[in-house]
């Protein structure tokens, strides 16, 4: 097939036209409301059960963001009468039509995980938008009492938990505190010359120029407020201006450095006397409540606060159409070698997404009664991970995307224009609105339960053959003993990193017993102080370490790798206060995903790191 075959230009215009109509009615939206603090909530879900559990969970939002109130939008006469019988909650309801609806849906679905709520900048929700991530998503109720429930709590709301009914009753108790917008005079300032706040890094460089060009100079003291991953970029980009603070109201935060930048609460840096000769760089979705905030404390639009922002056209032309027709350019590529084979796209560059994948892509072929297939990748790691995986599915041929930012783009395109249209399956979790993903660690789903249902296996898979190389020579120059060495892996994509004091801790007490000690490193990574950094390829891995005698490792996707391995294996699990203490090791325990092997040891470390060590040490000693 012709790749006009799979879509048109005008199907291309279409989704273009949809997303700016959408973004034009929720910026118009957002001006119409006053209050600083309101929470937009769209009710697009086609499941009744999933509407009212969103709205149901609407006091417990309030209490945990400080809400003052919320805008329903939903286009079903049904919905907005649930609204007004379930809501308990301060609320506005508007409704809007099919149509409206469609192009809101399509301008959220633009980007991977919508107004994600684990993102502060975003007071917003849409619980639904009828792409195939619904589809799959609702695929998994019923499954180990996956419920409506759960499925809004943990992938609408991207809560970690699922709030029982006492914590909802009590967070009804809630005192609400509305945040007027009197006191700038926002008809100046809002709806026309700020219709588009830098709110994603890709924008900042659009975003800055203008301030950068005529308002804010090198030698300017420079103050940029929040501590967003956007306010971060900004603070990267800006390395040649002289950047003396970020604040951010978090006060947990105060006291950290960004870059050699130190993070301040707005109280610790602006009370007192007035400070005339700073600049404040106002770069997030909720610039209106920080600019009052700051107007308060004696710091005016235009005078000393700059709000970073973008236009309309900028936002389309500049970089939602540019990521669309990189995507599209990318898919073509592929189709020009391809023209007819489904593609089966695995979104996520990690190396035990590719392992899990593998583990069930010749099942998701059955049941796409495909007889082959052509696998696209994200980045050279993923390829080298699939090639020594034996991988049994009849495929056809191995793309490789670049990198993230491209895959994200081919991701963009393919989630518009349709899954099923354009003959892509999407393998695994992650680039989609409602994510099957999030639902993993609760109600005991693990990780590789998630790639079993995306599947549509019956079978839960218990690991997959990895193709091993002699590493004798390897292991030689490195001067280390058989049988003696212990191999650490400290570093980890998705799990939060262990100081350096923990590894040299535990590093020098390993020596003391007796230990040859190596780090295992990749590209930029440095070895751990007082160790050897070895860059063992994944061919040489399984035996590098069965050589070595003992692996102890920050959870990553290198030990589903070697989950087979003889040795001694010690995966630890660190603690994430965003998500608890045993959220991580909940769905990805090697034991619990079932592909432990033998000598495998999981331990979920304590905040006092001598304890865990001396519990390390036990183990082997």
């Amino acid at each position: 097939m012709r790749k006009e075959e799979y879509y048109t230009k005008a199907d291309c215009d279409t989704v273009i036209k949809r997303i700016h109509d959408g973004y034009i009615y929720v910026k118009a939206l957002q001006r119409q409301i006053r209050d600083a603090d309101a929470f937009f909530v769209y009710l697009f879900s086609e499941d009744s059960l999933i509407n009212y559990y969103t709205v149901f969970y609407l006091p417990v939002l309030c209490e945990e963001k400080n809400v003052s109130s919320f805008v329903m939008i939903t286009q079903n006469e049904e919905t907005a009468a649930m609204v007004r019988r379930e809501c308990r909650v301060p609320y506005i309801l508007e409704t809007c039509t099919d149509e409206e609806m469609r192009n809101i849906s399509t301008y959220y679905r633009a980007f991977p995980s919508g107004p994600n709520t684990r993102n502060k900048d975003y007071r917003t929700i849409i619980n639904g938008c009828g792409d195939n991530g619904k589809d799959r998503l609702m695929s998994l109720l019923g499954y180990k009492g996956i419920d409506q429930k759960a499925i809004v709590a943990l992938s609408v709301f991207q809560w970690y938990r699922i709030p029982d009914d006492n914590e909802v009753k009590a967070a009804e108790d809630y005192e609400y505190k509305k945040t007027s917008m009197e006191t700038i005079d926002w008809d100046r300032f809002g709806c026309k010359e700020i219709p588009g706040p830098v709110d994603f890094p890709d924008n900042v460089d659009i975003g800055l120029k203008p301030l950068l060009d005529s308002k804010i100079r090198k030698e300017d003291k420079v103050v940029v407020f929040s501590y967003t991953k956007t306010s971060r970029h900004i603070v990267e980009v800006l390395s040649e201006y002289n950047v003396v603070a970020m604040l951010d109201n978090n006060d947990e935060l105060s006291g950290t450095e960004y870059n050699g930048v130190e993070v301040y609460t707005p109280r610790e840096y602006l009370s007192g006397e007035h400070r005339e000769d700073i600049k404040i760089i106002v770069a997030t979705r909720s610039y209106r409540a920080i600019c009052e905030q700051l107007y308060d404390l004696g710091y005016h639009i235009d005078e000393q606060v700059f709000i970073a922002y973008i236009n309309v056209d900028h936002l389309h032309s500049g970089i939602f159409e540019g990521k669309f027709n990189n995507g599209r350019a990318i898919y073509d590529d592929i189709r020009a070698r391809y023209p007819d084979e489904r593609l089966f796209f695995i979104t996520f560059p990690g190396t035990g997404d590719i392992y899990l994948a593998g583990m069930y892509l010749r099942e998701q072929m059955m049941h796409d009664a495909v007889d082959d297939g052509v696998l696209v990748l994200v980045g050279n790691n993923c390829k080298r991970v699939y090639d020594v995986i034996d991988c049994d599915a009849p495929v056809a041929g191995v793309e490789v995307i670049k990198d993230h930012p491209s895959a994200m783009d081919f991701g963009m395109f393919v989630r518009q224009m349709g899954y099923d249209k354009l003959n892509v399956c999407k393998l695994g979790h992650g680039n989609e609105l409602l994510d099957p993903g999030f639902i993993r660690g609760n109600s005991g789903l693990d990780l590789n339960e998630v790639y079993q249902l995306i599947a549509h296996s019956d079978t839960k898979h218990t690991g997959i053959g990895v193709k091993t190389e002699d590493s004798t020579e390897l292991f030689e120059a490195n001067g280390l003993r058989e049988g003696h060495t212990v191999i650490l892996s400290p570093y980890a994509k998705c799990m939060i990193r262990l100081t350096d004091g923990f590894w040299e801790g535990l590093a020098e007490t390993l020596a003391a017993n007796g230990f040859d000690i190596c780090t295992n490193v990749a590209g930029s990574e440095k070895p751990i102080t007082g160790t050897k950094g070895v860059m063992i390829p994944y061919g040489q891995v399984m035996d590098f370490v069965n050589r070595a005698g003992c692996f102890i490792g920050l959870r990553s996707g290198l030990c589903d790798i070697i989950s087979g391995v003889s040795a001694k294996k010690i995966i630890l699990y660190g603690e994430d206060n965003r998500s608890g203490k045993d959220y991580h090791f909940n769905f990805c325990s090697l034991e619990k995903m079932g592909i432990a092997g033998d000598n495998l040891y999981e331990i979920i470390l304590d905040a006092d790191y001598k304890q865990s060590i001396d519990m390390i040490t036990d183990v082997l000693i």
